[in-house]
């Protein structure tokens, strides 16, 4: 959980790290949320890319 100080309530963080087969480094995208604790991480990574409501950094 994290809260920024301009937020009203705390928000969850996924961190998804991937290192795609032959490469040296893994790429990492991170999900910043108001979905629930019913939700499971691998449930928020699929939400937000399937609607693409996340972006890369």
């Amino acid at each position: 959980m994290y809260q920024a100080k301009k937020w009203d309530e705390p928000r969850k963080v996924v961190i998804q790290s991937v290192r795609p087969a032959g490469e040296l480094f893994f790429t990492h995208s991170f999900f910043v949320t108001h979905l629930t604790e019913s939700f499971t991480p691998e449930a928020i990574v699929r939400t937000y890319q399937k609607e693409g409501r996340w972006r890369t950094t």
